[in-house]
């Protein structure tokens, strides 16, 4: 069957183009920008195209039989609201649908969409249901509880700052899905006439238990604290006045916080309890810890770099992933050992791209008894931000011995707050600075501004240059390794994000 599926390339879009590539349907997959996770380089065709801009829309769905839309505003924009994506977006590839005489039309939009039309996330879906309902063409409509991942990224900030507050006095509950068996259910059903899901998972939590499930996973003794729900009243007033985008989130939030979000479609075998412990399972590597504090910000979608996944040169091993952040910009972790495992290296990057931070690049070395911390900030940015709460972090781990880098081309680009550690036998509070570091930046950056990409890869490329003309130890050994061509694309396309 030729389906065409906007919003292709978000978290549940792109669980649904796997099942329709799975199953063998001619898919046109549409999205605002493209990314192609390495387990799905083919198979479809690939369409950029804005669904706030009819124009992008014309022909895309030409020859289409069933068009299948996820498409919705995921988080706080002061530039576009959930009125110009989730109806009017979704308006215009209507309008297109019926033009190209596309016959069968299924929505994803949310569990109780209409029920609060003063929740503009709601309110927007709603309207847009009822638009399709009356549009003359065969619609199913999918409305879910909620996703595994949305609840993990509520809820991980809050276990790793050591405090859980949830809304209001009474318990709620939700039976959220992950999103492959969601995903599965709208294939098999996305050719169904006029009805309606509501979907959840197979376990049913109140909202205590599962911040119970989320400390216990992480090791942590719970402590959860209520907020009243006026609270969150005030919080939307106040951003409203700001304009910054983040009043339909924050009454989004409320509305999800203090009603029963449960679907009465149960979908999938997938357990939300498993998925918990799942988050935070145990492993030696400073990386996967690090892996689960950027998730637990942003959707990351691992990037297929080839070779350069795994490097070996002069008794060196280096292993390399790197993931595009959804709207922030991109992630490298890099583990490496040498001299059978006595000398062992964690490097991450993170170089946003869409927001307007600066690059954080932390390396932890283990070698022979000493432990190495480098933490930095380089200012790439057009806002400057100071990023000035990392003092806290410095101060708490003051009892760290310092040590001198040197001088280096990058100096002037560094942000105050970095930090350089040398220390004999430190590897807990050495570990234990670098997660909090990470963790604090993550949460500044998430407030950083929107910007340009393509100015903002412009910046990184200025730095990835630099480094690449001026050199360094480590960068020689990739020289050695890799050669001068192949050291300038891992450079500027793994670590820096450049291109």
């Amino acid at each position: 069957m030729k389906v065409l599926l906007a919003g292709a390339f978000g978290h549940l879009g792109l669980d649904i183009l796997r099942e329709l590539v799975k199953q063998g349907h001619e898919v046109t997959a549409l999205g605002r920008t493209i990314r192609k996770p390495s387990d799905l380089q083919d198979g479809y065709n690939a369409v950029q195209a804005d669904v706030q801009n009819p124009s992008t829309l014309k022909g895309v769905c030409n020859g289409a039989e069933v068009i299948i839309s996820t498409v919705g505003l995921t988080k706080a924009s002061a530039e576009v609201s959930c009125y110009d994506v989730d109806y009017q977006g979704n308006m215009n590839l209507l309008a297109e649908a019926k033009r190209a005489g596309v016959r069968q039309f299924a929505y994803v939009s949310v569990l109780k969409a209409d029920g609060n039309p003063s929740v503009p996330m709601l309110d927007a879906k709603a309207k847009f249901e009822a638009e399709l309902k009356k549009s003359g063409l065969d619609w199913v409509i999918f409305r879910p509880s909620g996703y595994f991942y949305d609840i993990a990224k509520v809820f991980m900030p809050m276990i790793e700052k050591g405090k859980v507050t949830l809304l209001g006095k009474k318990a709620v509950h939700a039976n959220v899905v992950d999103t492959p068996d969601f995903a599965a259910f709208i294939v098999e059903h996305m050719c169904d006439h006029g009805k309606t899901y509501n979907v959840g998972g197979k376990e049913t939590w109140s909202y205590e238990e599962l911040a119970n499930m989320f400390f216990a996973a992480a090791g942590k003794k719970p402590e959860i604290s209520r907020a009243p729900v006026w609270l969150f009243d005030v919080l939307a007033w106040v951003n409203k006045k700001k304009k910054n985008g983040k009043e339909a989130i924050i009454r989004f939030s409320k509305w999800t916080l203090t009603e029963e979000m449960v679907g009465d479609t149960i979908v999938g075998d997938a357990s939300f309890a498993e998925y918990i412990k799942s988050c935070y399972a145990k492993s030696e590597s400073i990386n996967s810890r690090l892996l689960q504090t950027v998730k637990a910000h942003f959707d990351l979608m691992e990037r297929d770099i080839g070779e350069y996944h795994s490097l070996k040169g002069n008794g060196m091993h280096f292993s390399t992933k790197v993931f595009d952040a959804a709207h922030a910009g991109s992630l490298c972790l890099m583990d490496m050992k040498a001299f059978f495992g006595a000398m062992k290296m964690w490097t991450a990057v993170f170089s946003p791209t869409e927001l307007d931070g600066p690059i954080l690049s932390l390396d932890y070395i283990e070698a022979f008894g000493n432990c190495t911390l480098v933490l930095e900030l380089y200012d790439t940015t057009f806002s400057h931000p100071a990023f000035q709460e990392l003092e806290e972090i410095k101060a708490k781990h003051s009892s760290l011995p310092d040590y001198d880098p040197g001088d280096h081309w990058f100096n002037s680009l560094l942000l105050p707050v970095s930090a350089h550690k040398k220390g004999k036998k430190l590897q807990s509070e050495m570990r234990q600075m670098l997660q909090e570091y990470a963790e604090k930046y993550f949460d500044l950056l998430e407030q950083c501004p929107a910007c340009n990409p393509t100015e903002k890869k412009a910046e990184n490329a200025v730095f990835a240059n630099g480094l690449l003309q001026n050199g360094g130890p480590a960068l020689n050994q990739f020289k050695k390794m890799l050669g001068e061509e192949k050291t300038s694309v891992f450079i500027r396309t793994c670590m820096f994000c450049c291109e």
